[in-house]
Formats: structure tokens, sequence, C-alpha cells
């Protein structure tokens, strides 16, 4: 779609495309923000600026465990390394918890120290994953879905692009898997069971990689490993028996833990030399365990599905491109849903500014003309 096609294009199409393509993302946008998703899907606007920060880290983290899920057994490079030569001297600077601390605390760092750390955190807590057969990374597949707005027998093509296919094998049975990669300021687990990402993924996704060729006829999908990565820096407090993140270690806490190997009384020695007496005895002190224990930095969650959730995700997922057929004709309107707090809040949309004059009946498509690019959303799904 050219500059000047954009500019011309009206908001109401006279009639629907015979063809139209449904992306997972796609419809993650349109339940956030149906005016966004018309700009960016519709449209496909794309900002000129560089991605936003929590964009460029979470697209990196992608490409670097792309790089080292290779098919088979089998690892590619470190992916701290791979991060790192794609950052390729990029400066970004990230506010993250500082967990070294009782307090809540906070430090700006680099983005490229942060995904480093992450990723040189993630395999030394994971390891290499040696029972995990990767059957294909960034896996691509597609299936028709029915579309009852249009009636007949009309379909769209439902895309998806997965982070990994693999199977299981510490399993009996070796189940295929879907990995779904997420990279978080703090990790919940609560929402996935309505989440649509998963949902549609499990629902379509055994018929669309049959049809790719990645699972044999009688190969099915069993569930969806949510596999995030929390956007902080390690812990370096230490762990004692219990497992707790402890402070520094105090006068009593080495005369409790060398009491037996001290000729002298504690209190005499300085701390230092406790330290290297601890030390050259092969001892470990450990200070009281800290109030503010950290958040977990990695977490796998199994979502499995019932048929249940196959069904009602199939529903979903019709009833998304009714509604969206129906405005793309101008049968409903398409609406803003402002969000003020949260991951979803309108001031993290690239579309921000140029919503507000939008909303304010101000020159809006001016600015969209000087800020956004055009990019076919649908391009990498136009000829699998």
């Amino acid at each position: 779609m050219s500059k000047a096609a954009l500019v011309l294009e009206p908001p109401v199409m006279e009639s629907l495309p015979d063809e139209v393509i449904l992306r997972t993302s796609e419809r993650g946008t349109f339940g956030r923000c149906p005016q966004r998703w018309e700009w960016s899907w519709r449209y496909g606007l794309k900002p000129i600026a560089p991605p936003s920060n929590p964009l460029w880290l979470g697209d990196l983290v992608h490409q670097a465990l792309a790089a080292w899920y290779i098919p088979g057994f089998k690892r590619g490079p470190h992916p701290a390394e791979t991060f790192e030569k794609l950052a390729d001297g990029d400066v970004r600077r990230f506010r993250v918890d500082f967990p070294n601390s009782d307090y809540d605390e906070q430090k700006f760092v680099d983005g490229v120290e942060l995904g480093v750390a992450m990723l040189n955190g993630y395999v030394e807590h994971w390891g290499t994953d040696d029972f995990w057969e990767i059957i294909m990374p960034e896996a691509p597949g597609q299936v028709r879905v029915r579309r009852n707005y249009v009636g007949g027998d009309a379909t769209a093509l439902y895309g998806m692009r997965l982070d990994a296919v693999y199977r299981d094998h510490s399993l009996n049975h070796a189940p295929f898997r879907i990995l779904e990669t997420k990279t978080a300021a703090s990790i919940s687990t609560n929402h996935l069971t309505l989440d649509s990402q998963a949902g549609g993924y499990w629902a379509l996704g055994t018929t669309a990689l049959r049809s790719a060729g990645l699972l044999g006829d009688k190969d099915i999908i069993e569930s969806i490993t949510y596999n995030f990565l929390r956007k902080a820096l390690p812990d370096l407090r230490p762990i004692n028996a219990d497992g707790m993140r402890c402070n520094k270690p105090k006068k009593e806490d080495y005369a409790e833990a060398l009491s037996r190997l001290l000729s002298v009384d504690a209190k005499k020695l300085t701390i230092p030399e406790l330290e290297t007496f601890a030390r050259r005895n092969n001892v470990k002190v450990f200070g009281e365990p800290s109030l503010k224990q950290p958040a977990p930095w990695f977490v796998r969650h199994e979502e499995l599905k019932t048929r249940g959730h196959l069904n009602s995700q199939i529903s979903h997922i019709e009833d998304q491109l009714e509604v969206m057929d129906a405005m793309r004709v101008g049968d409903l309107p398409v609406y803003k849903v402002p969000v003020q707090m949260g991951p979803m809040a309108c001031a993290g949309c690239p579309f921000f500014a140029m919503c507000q004059l939008h909303e304010a009946g101000g020159d809006w498509e001016e600015y969209r003309d000087l800020a956004f690019t055009v990019e076919d959303p649908y391009a990498d799904h136009r000829n699998l």
C-alpha cells in the first residue's frame, strides 16, 4: 500500500474483501482497542520512530532464543551472545527493580546489560533443556475459519507464527507442545486460562501444523508452555538452606556459625577478619533472611485445554471476525477504549498522540503522514 493510497483510503469500505487474513496478535490489538486495530492492521501504520524499549527487548530476546532452540536436541549459540550481537551497540535505558535490598528500590540499567543478564540467567536456570526436541522454531501455520458476517462458505485465513514447536521426551508419551515466550516486568499466570493467544494457538494449532507438514495426521498439540522471563537483574544476595535470600551477616551470625572453630571471642575480631576465617574454613555464614524476597525470575506455566475450551475459542475467533467485518463496512462504529493505568495504558500506545488529535478534531491526518509509514502487516502470511 503506497503513502498516497493511505491518505485517500476511506475508513469505511464499500464492500468486504474476498480474502481476509487474521493474525493472533491482531486479535489482541482488537481486544484492547478497535481504533488501534484499524490504524495498525487495516491501514498498516507503523511508527517511523524506533520501537519502544519493551518491544525492542522482547523482540531481541525472541530472536536470541529462536537461534538457541534450533531443530533437534542440540542448541545453537548462547542466547546472551546472540542478544548482544543483535543489539549492535543500541543504547537503551531501562528502569528495573534493584533486588539486593530490603527496600523497594529501582535503578536505571543499560538495555544490553539487562538482556544479557536475563539470558545468562535463563540458561543457568533451565540449562539446555536436554529432553526437549525442537521440531521448529518460529513455526508458521495457517488454517481457514468461517466468516459469519459474509455468510455462505466465506472464510478467513487465520495466520500464526509460533515461537517454537517441541516434544518433551522427559514424559512417557513425549507430547507435542507450543513454546510461547514472554518478557514482562512482573509475571502473572492467573489470566492465561482466558488468554486468546493460547486459546487460538491450541484450538487451531494442530490443524495448522499438520497442514504445514510439522505434525503427522495423528499428532496433536497437548498444551502451551508459557515461558516467562522477568525484566530484572539477578539477585546477588546469598541463599540459605531454606532457599531464602539473606542480608549481610553480622558479628553474631559469624559467632553462631563459627562457635566450634573460633578460639577467641568473635566480638574481638572485625567483620573482615571473620569473613576471612570463615572462607579459609569453608564455612558459609548467612545473615537474617531478607524481609523482601525476590519474585521468580523465570517461570514456565503449562496451559492445558479441554474440548470446551477449543469450542469456545473457535466461537470467539468467529465472533471477532464478524465484528471486524461489520466495522469494515460501517455497520458498526470503530471506537476507542481509553485505559489510564497498567500495561495496556494509552500512554504506551504508538498512536497516543495521534489519537488525542483525532479525539479533539485536530489535523490528525497530517500527523499520521509525518509520524508513520505503511507496511503490510500480513506480508509473511500471503505466500506461505
